[in-house]
């Protein structure tokens, strides 16, 4: 599958975009249905839209006209679906060269699509390509200095991502299936909540970049459970891959994530992959690897990373719900002595306390706040961390954490 070369020009107006692919969203599904397998004269549309648009391609654009190609190169690969989600892999980072890092990641949502039905059909040969694809992400999940693209917003104005998903899905949906219920199957893994602020026309480029990465992350743990390992073996190398593979995606983004998706469920949506006792031991080995990595990848003023005050912010509050989560969940004291000795030793209280002095308002016995639980840090604190915005998410969550307070 190769891509058409697209030609930098000036940017221009992209109103037509819409009714476009409103239109072409419907005669695809329609011809693909009635069991055409031949798109070229949509090939040809896209091909010189592409070509001919001034500067980057919109997101929506190349995965519209990569599902045509998909379509069109599934007779060719016949059953082996490993080498089709290859090759499509290939083709979307064809399209990618002028993208920001990511940019380049949030483009691989449908890949991730295919990787989750490779899964459950092709668990072995699945791992290897997932292999392929930790690599590129942790080369592109990255953070940049200035980074303006990670917070463009992802659709055509008026565009629905849940509408285009509908392409991806076709195989596994009904005709009549509400756009919702396709994202749902599109994004299985991914809580309602998340997928609802995917599909708002405010949802930006980094936090889709960040959806994907955590994907990724779930499928690729998912796949260690295969080992012919001891369990205690397998214990050791998913708590090592995971706290890897959280420091190779070096992104506010994708930390965000999946804070939010350990805190917003009580489980991952991966019980038709593991079952509930693989699933829990996942969940946990993951909030080990969030609690123990916040400080020295997102928070630590000597780690080197460049990122936005407010966004911090809400990364830090939400590592303390999910700490406070831990600490009430844990029945083992020994753990619990060293999750108190990592909160103890944490930078993130001193980081919020200097947040909330920073604008303008008094906070007395700072000292004695460094020193509390994170449950009693929350309590003390979270109105004045709410200054001059209002979190629904982070409201909702100490409502239900403390439902006494406020």
């Amino acid at each position: 599958m190769e891509p058409p070369i697209c030609k930098p020009k000036l940017q221009s107006h992209l109103e037509f975009l819409k009714p476009l692919l409103d239109d072409s969203i419907k005669q695809l599904l329609l011809q693909y249905r009635s069991g055409r397998t031949n798109f070229s004269d949509f090939d040809s549309i896209f091909t010189r839209i592409l070509h001919d648009l001034p500067g980057q391609p919109p997101l929506e654009l190349v995965w519209f006209y990569s599902a045509v190609r998909f379509y069109s190169s599934k007779l060719a690969f016949g059953d082996d679906s490993v080498r089709l989600t290859s090759s499509f892999f290939q083709l979307l980072v064809s399209f990618s060269d002028s993208f920001s890092g990511v940019k380049k990641v949030a483009l691989l949502s449908p890949v991730v699509y295919q990787l989750s039905r490779l899964v459950v059909t092709r668990r072995r040969d699945a791992l290897s390509l997932l292999d392929g694809i930790v690599s590129y992400i942790s080369m592109h999940c990255v953070d940049e200095p200035g980074g303006e693209e990670d917070s463009d917003v992802l659709m055509v104005s008026g565009f629905s991502f849940a509408d285009l998903s509908r392409v991806w899905v076709v195989d596994e949906v009904e005709e009549n299936c509400r756009v919702d219920d396709c994202l749902e199957v599109f994004m299985p893994f991914v809580s309602e909540r998340l997928r609802k602020e995917i599909d708002s026309e405010s949802c930006r480029v980094g936090y889709l970049a960040g959806i994907v990465a955590s994907q990724v992350l779930l499928l690729s743990s998912c796949l260690r459970f295969d080992s012919e390992s001891s369990r205690s073996e397998l214990e050791t190398d998913l708590r090592e891959s995971v706290l890897q593979l959280i420091s190779g995606f070096q992104s506010c983004y994708f930390f965000d994530v999946i804070l939010k998706m350990l805190l917003l469920e009580p489980y991952l949506h991966l019980t038709s992959l593991l079952g509930l006792e693989d699933e829990a031991l996942l969940t946990d080995i993951i909030t080990d690897a969030l609690i123990k990595s916040a400080d020295k990848l997102f928070l630590n003023p000597g780690s080197g990373t460049s990122q936005r005050s407010l966004h911090l912010k809400n990364i830090a509050i939400n590592w303390l719900f999910l700490f406070d989560k831990a600490l009430r969940r844990n029945k083992d004291q020994e753990k619990t002595i060293s999750y108190m000795s990592t909160f103890s030793n944490s930078h993130i209280p001193h980081h919020l306390i200097n947040w909330v002095i920073s604008q303008g308002e008094v906070i007395r016995d700072a000292d004695a706040l460094r020193n509390l639980t994170p449950a009693s840090f929350i309590g003390k604190t979270f109105p004045l961390l709410l200054i001059n915005n209002v979190f629904v998410f982070l409201s909702d969550l100490f409502h239900r954490t403390f439902p006494s307070v406020l």
